[in-house]
């Protein structure tokens, strides 16, 4: 009965190394086919982009300029109630691309608060919340959505 029961053990082991060497060979299949689409998408992308300059040569050369790309930016009114409030402070400078400037300011001084949203979830809470939008209101924090009621 003892080798009974062995050879059970070690028959399911088998079948179980088995199973892992199988998903195993696929796994690597699938990484290697991933690995030839992605190779073939930035020889494309690649091909392109030589394609590109060479229609602005072509257009240069017949004396058309190519216009620059136009920059399109969004912007936000300061009456608008955005959550959770807009990003136009966090403007990337083209001067700063070294480590050092980068990270100076990663460990610089955060900027200054520009809006605050106050969210009150129970009616214990709607008292503090007054007094907090009070005191915003005197610092000039609070916008005023005309959500916040009493």
């Amino acid at each position: 009965m003892a080798k009974s029961l062995l050879n059970g053990f070690v028959s399911s082991t088998r079948a179980l190394l088995i199973a892992q060497l199988i998903a195993c060979v696929g796994v690597v299949a699938l990484a290697g086919w991933t690995l030839g689409v992605t190779d073939q998408v930035l020889r494309e992308r690649n091909r392109l982009q030589e394609r590109v300059i060479q229609l602005e040569e072509a257009m240069a050369s017949s004396g058309v300029i190519p216009p620059t790309p136009a920059a399109v930016v969004s912007t936000v009114n300061r009456g608008d109630t955005v959550y959770p409030g807009s990003i136009d402070g966090a403007r990337a400078t083209p001067g700063e691309q070294n480590i050092g400037s980068v990270i100076t300011n990663l460990f610089g001084p955060a900027p200054p608060i520009e809006i605050v949203v106050l969210h009150v979830r129970a009616e214990a809470d709607v008292d503090v919340a007054m007094r907090v939008a009070a005191v915003l209101v005197a610092a000039s924090l609070w916008l005023g959505s005309g959500a916040f009621q009493d």
